[in-house]
């Protein structure tokens, strides 16, 4: 830097010197950088009082901040470079951190805990959320709720033990076993190993079937030849039960009617002898 000295002799040389020095040092102060006015040692600043100590180190590319107290041995980091924030916590019972990149967030820690108005996690992991839960797939050993609705439910889309709920609307429903109390639906269908269909107005259990076709409920085989009806038709000539029904009335072996009418093709059997010889020989006295 320029050594001023005084020079009484020429006031102007004076005057013009010191403007020189004003415009000099304006430049100076205009024009410094920290690589030109900073020392590398300067960047880091350290702090320590009794077992704390925190410290900020500035680099070109990278920021470090630490807090920790060296008698409870917690501390705590944060470092940030131009893509990457890392953030970390350690205290004797365990450890958390956390890094958010461009593209991705992670965590780790013991317990994640959330608390918030439409969200909340305890620490044993029950979670309650306020809006909808979207998911391509769900794994549990148990689901329960009010009302559960999908175009679609499976046993690879839903994987769960028990799944308990007291609605459940699905346009299908395909998985290894289902256990409730109550299953309401249009149409049931047990495939090939499970003889089992259910429809509106119609059941088939194996060869038979519980149906209202013909304007009163059936339960038959699935040829007719044999089922029974129910009592609306107590009073009119159709039957309340039948067997080897050949669609004649005249031909098939066993009927009765709602007029209280037996009618039998065939011969009865009594002990193995036939109703008819069994009477003649009661008349008989044989």
């Amino acid at each position: 830097m320029a050594i001023f000295t005084q020079d009484t002799g020429d006031n102007k040389k004076i005057e013009a010197y010191l403007q020189e020095l004003n415009e000099n040092l304006t430049y100076m102060f205009n024009n410094l950088t920290p690589e030109d006015n900073y020392s590398e040692q300067a960047k880091l600043i350290y702090a320590q009082r009794d077992e704390h100590i925190a410290s900020i180190q500035v680099q070109a590319d990278q920021i470090d901040l630490s807090v920790q107290d060296t008698k409870t041995k917690y501390n705590a980091s944060m470092t940030l470079l131009a893509g990457l924030l890392s953030l970390k916590a350690e205290t004797p019972d365990g450890s958390s951190s956390m890094q958010l990149s461009g593209d991705r967030i992670e965590l780790s820690t013991g317990k994640f805990t959330i608390n918030a108005r439409n969200l909340t996690v305890d620490e044993n992991g029950n979670g309650t959320f306020s809006g909808t839960v979207n998911a391509a797939k769900i794994v549990s050993p148990t689901i329960e709720g009010g009302t559960i609705t999908s175009t679609k439910l499976s046993s690879v889309d839903l994987e769960t033990v028990n799944l308990k709920s007291a609605k459940i609307e699905s346009g299908s429903i395909n998985g290894m076993t289902i256990t409730g109390g109550r299953i309401d639906g249009s149409e049931i269908y047990g495939g090939d190993n499970i003889p089992i269909i259910a429809r509106k107005g119609y059941v088939s259990i194996g060869d038979f079937v519980v149906d209202d076709t013909y304007g009163r409920n059936l339960f038959q085989s699935s040829d007719e030849v044999t089922g029974m009806s129910t009592g609306d038709v107590v009073g009119t000539g159709k039957l309340l039960l039948w067997a080897g029904w050949t669609g004649n009335s005249d031909t098939s072996t066993f009927m009765v009617n709602g007029n209280k009418q037996v009618v039998i093709h065939g011969t009865l059997f009594y002990n193995g002898v036939s109703l008819e010889n069994y009477i003649k020989s009661v008349v008989s006295g044989g």
